[in-house]
């Protein structure tokens, strides 16, 4: 195991557009992140694998695996067994990073005077008075839903992974609530999150998943 992240990435891309958000997504992974900081897996659920071959050309991924609609949970359980570094990124292919985003994440799980089992960055509405706010304190509190989710292997594979019962909707949430440890939801660091993107791409496998899951939703509070 190296001290890499590895960043895993499991679109559903259906339509042209969709694909070209994901192809975006991995550009800035590439543009913005060390190459020998990470190892980038994506776990393709999407029905247009034709295009696939960009992924390789145009932004460094490592591992590119073809798996068919398996749910983004599951998908992301994949990912995860192939992962080689010391850290792993659940990150939504609409999910766009910015200069210094990695490091500024690890550092939360690095620091020793934290006790963080995982890290989430800042999205959403942010005003020019709220970005000068951020930069004074320590470490301000972001928004806590940000479509991107940061952890050692070994915190993760210790929770048992993700719940593949939950195909999209709630998993995130019923994955933290497996973390013995706080999470850090901080605004040090700033994505872009185009949100819905990933999870409401299809509407009948939107519908189709969002049942499940609601009549599921009991699970969440079971410790």
């Amino acid at each position: 195991m190296t001290n890499k992240t590895s960043i895993i990435i499991a679109p559903f891309d259906n339509q042209i557009i969709l694909r070209n958000m994901t192809y975006a997504c991995l550009g800035n992974i590439a543009k913005y992140t060390d190459d020998e900081d990470y190892e980038l897996i994506v776990v393709d659920q999407g029905k247009m694998v034709e295009l696939s071959d960009r992924y390789h050309t145009t932004n460094h991924v490592d591992k590119h695996l073809i798996v068919g609609d398996v749910g983004m949970s599951q998908a992301m359980n994949i990912g995860a067994k192939e992962a080689t570094g010391e850290y792993i990124c659940f990150m939504h292919n609409d999910v766009f990073v910015w200069e210094g985003w990695l490091p500024t994440l690890r550092g939360f799980l690095e620091n020793p005077k934290y006790d963080y089992k995982v890290v989430m960055p800042h999205q959403g509405r942010t005003t020019r008075e709220m970005m000068k706010q951020f930069e004074v304190e320590e470490n301000p509190r972001g928004n806590d839903d940000a479509g991107l989710m940061i952890m050692r292997k070994s915190d993760f594979e210790a929770t048992g992974g993700w719940n593949e019962r939950f195909p999209n909707i709630y998993q995130e949430l019923a994955f933290r609530q497996k973390f013995n440890g706080p999470v850090c939801y901080t605004a040090k660091c700033v994505i872009t999150h185009i949100c819905g993107m990933t999870v409401w791409s299809d509407e009948e496998r939107r519908q189709k998943n969002y049942a499940i899951e609601n009549a599921r939703n009991e699970e969440l509070y079971i410790k």
